[in-house]
């Protein structure tokens, strides 16, 4: 028999996955914008959502989500969930911009030049890991759109759907 609580949080989660699936993106946490946090807490947090009561069923909720969605810094240089549907057009975008060689590694994951992926190492430290977009494309079995212009409008329009400007998005940050 399922407690109250954990009904709460399934409901909760269903309802992220129902949102991310209809507008194709969602933030981690925003004060204003759509978010994962604000779903499940019903609040917009100024503070960390690990201090909040929630956090356990937040952080379930984000591990369900690599199956359908791909966590990326794409709108603001925030945490950005990415709906499965958008890949294509991610990819592309990724891939349509010159990778400096001075930047980064957060430098290029704010740029969209490179997937990244958060790992914790053995001394329990977060180390950022990067990987080219054609890597991650081929091994998640994504085929990019042919047009980096179109891959930018489709994710221009999720961003619009969201209620972000695109000016928040990274071919018009840099």
């Amino acid at each position: 028999m399922w407690s109250a609580a954990t009904l709460a949080a399934t409901v909760s989660c269903e309802l992220v996955r129902s949102t991310l699936a209809r507008i194709g993106l969602l933030l981690l946490q925003h004060k204003e914008l759509p978010n994962v946090v604000t779903l499940i807490t019903g609040e917009h947090l100024s503070t960390s959502w690990w201090s909040h009561k929630q956090s356990q069923e937040i952080f379930a909720c984000l591990e369900s989500l690599d199956d359908v969605a791909l966590a990326t810094r794409l709108i603001g240089g925030r945490v950005t969930f990415v709906d499965r549907k958008l890949w294509p057009a991610l990819v592309a975008a990724g891939t349509s911009m010159r990778v400096p060689k001075a930047l980064s590694k957060k430098e290029k994951q704010e740029r969209l030049l490179v997937v990244a992926h958060e790992v914790h190492t053995p001394s329990g430290k977060h180390e950022l890991q990067i990987e080219p977009w054609k890597d991650w494309a081929e091994r998640a079995g994504v085929k990019p759109l042919d047009s980096a212009a179109k891959a930018r409008a489709v994710l221009e329009e999720a961003a619009l759907e969201l209620g972000a400007p695109v000016r928040l998005l990274p071919w018009h940050r840099f």
